[in-house]
Parts: C-alpha cells; structure tokens; sequence
C-alpha cells in the first residue's frame, strides 16, 4: 500500500541498515522511501495515534513503533506484520537498542528503563521483561547513547547533566554525573573508541568529556554553534566517521567534524524549526525532518545535492484533482 499526498508531520526518522532507504512516520502510519530505486511505500499495520518514535533494531529485522501515548507495535520489517503489542504506560521520550540488539533503553520523564529484547525465533506470552530502572536526574531524560561493548550507556536531561550507568551491577560503581552546562541537554554520545563523550546543550554548546585513568571522566574541550542565537533542537553522531550534525531552530544544519569541532558544511534549509536529523551507516547523506513546515529531505553532503525533497503544503489545501486515466 501507498500514501499519496501525505508528508512527515512529526517523530524521528531513521536510515535503515542498507543506508539505502529512509523511513518516516506519517500521523499513525510509516513510509518507506527506497531512494536507490525511487520507491515508496507505506507499511499495512498503524498504531492508535500518531507515531513519536521509531526504534530500529541493528539487525534491521524488527523495529518498534512507539505512539504520543506510549503503546509500542513490535513489527517484523521482512514480513511487515506485527508481532507484539506493549504499552509502556506513560510518555516515551527516548529509546534505544543496545547494539548487540539484545536490550532495549526505553526514558519516561526522569526515570530510564533497560528491557530484554523480544525475541523474534519463539512466541512469548510477555516479551517485553524489565531487567531494571535507573533514577538520579532531576527532569526529562530526553537522549539515551549505548557505549560500543554495551556495558555502559550515558544519558542526557533537561536538568542540565549528563550520566553514566552501567547495565549491570557493578560493585563500587557509583554512576557518573557530567555537569557544566547552563542549559538544557539536546543529546550526549559516545566516540568510536568509548573513551570520550560529546554533549550538546540546547544553547548551542557541545562539550568534550575525556576518560581518565581512574575510569572516570573530565571535561576537555568547549565549543560552541553559533548561529545567530539560535537554538539546537536536534543531533545525531556517525562515530565510525566523527561527524557530528546538528538541527537549529532557525531552519539550519551544521555538519562538524570531532574531536576538533572543524566546520564542514553548514546549510539552511527553511526558515522553520529542524525537528529531526540522522546519518546514513556510510556517513554520506543526512536525512532531515521539519515538523512545522511538513519537510523532509535527504542530503548528499559531499555533492552537496538531494537525494529527497519532500514537502507539504504550509495551508489548508483548497482543491484536490483526480486524473481519469490513472486508479488515483
């Protein structure tokens, strides 16, 4: 099946494992835009309101469809059916596999929870299993990053801070709290090697946090976005490659290149918020959502060209017409 005439209106979207295809909510349903061939298409199963958040699991087999509500839809990518349903029973604002694909980091205002991953080779009678919930910061947690050997994920508040915990009991760990900023967090990530963290705050600083000896962290270095005071809505990390992009309430991207925080590209793309951005496995297109104005786009960064430009109309739409000789 296919949706014509309808465009992204909210959520993140998500490259999947190919980097080959995007795929994007549309109100309660999920699009898929094959860019390779120029297709789309619009999965059959939808979810009671509009999708807030898509999870894709690193195998790129299953991925799970989280509404405004918070009820979850577990589907099968391959057989685009669905096989669970779970309601996690309050607003999520953030979730996460790890990236072995075994636990799933789900954030409910200020609490954070690890599930086992439902697996997909047996029927269980309840999938989702609460392994335990992690509490400490004072306001939403809106940012959950899994180190690369999953031992460790660091997550980014509201209040300001940044932690550290571990996904087992570790004896004599106390989790680790990265404080600094005077606003906001956007988001927080781990570097390729697990031995530094970038956070990003919404008043456009990006901090460096170095590991230590003693297994802790310390700030490093301090950069800053500046954009016309603009503020950071958005950001998504391609450790493989360093990149490090950002989306600005004033409708720009930044693209940098980390530790050194190099300016590589920087575009501005509407006059309306970003509401979501993400990196492709190769690190060469970025796909680009503005909820506000109904856009989405996918950029060839080196080329500086698109890939996809898709956009809505900014008004009601007045008239709609049918060609007679296509089934439309």
């Amino acid at each position: 099946s296919n949706l014509c005439g309808t465009v992204y209106r909210g959520g993140n979207i998500l490259f999947t494992p190919d980097g080959y295809s995007v795929l994007s909510p549309v109100g309660n349903r999920l699009s898929c835009f094959d860019l390779s061939n120029n297709r789309s298409q619009t999965y059959p199963f939808e979810n009671r309101n509009n999708i807030a958040r898509i999870v894709l699991a690193p195998s790129g087999a299953t991925m799970l469809l989280i509404d405004e509500e918070g009820r979850a839809l577990l589907v099968s990518t391959h057989r685009r059916a669905v096989l669970h349903h779970h309601s996690f029973k309050s607003k999520v604002r953030w979730a996460a596999f790890s990236r072995d694909g075994q636990y799933l980091a789900v954030s409910h205002d200020r609490h954070t929870q690890v599930w086992h991953s439902p697996s997909v080779s047996k029927k269980e009678f309840a999938p989702f299993r609460l392994l335990r919930t992690y509490t400490g910061h004072y306001d939403d947690v809106v940012h959950i990053d899994w180190s690369h050997d999953d031992t460790f994920f660091v997550t980014a508040s509201k209040d300001l801070t940044a932690r550290i915990y571990t996904r087992e009991p570790t004896e004599g760990f106390v989790p680790i709290v990265l404080t600094g900023h005077r606003a906001a967090l956007v988001s927080a990530f781990w570097s390729k090697d697990d031995d530094a963290i970038y956070t990003i705050g919404r008043d456009g600083s990006c901090f460096g946090w170095d590991r230590t000896e003693q297994g802790s962290f310390e700030i490093g270095e301090k950069f800053y976005f500046k954009h016309n005071h603009s503020k950071i809505t958005c950001a998504s990390f391609h450790s493989a490659s360093s990149l490090l992009v950002v989306g600005m309430s004033n409708g720009t991207f930044a693209l940098h290149q980390m530790p050194e925080f190099d300016m590589v590209q920087s575009l501005s793309i509407a006059q309306h918020p970003i509401s979501t951005v993400t990196i492709n496995n190769t690190g060469e297109w970025l796909a680009i959502g503005s909820a506000e104005l109904g856009q989405l786009l996918v950029w060839e960064w080196q080329s500086e060209t698109y890939v996809l430009k898709q956009q809505g109309h900014f008004f009601d739409t007045n008239t709609v017409s049918y060609l007679s000789l296509i089934h439309i």
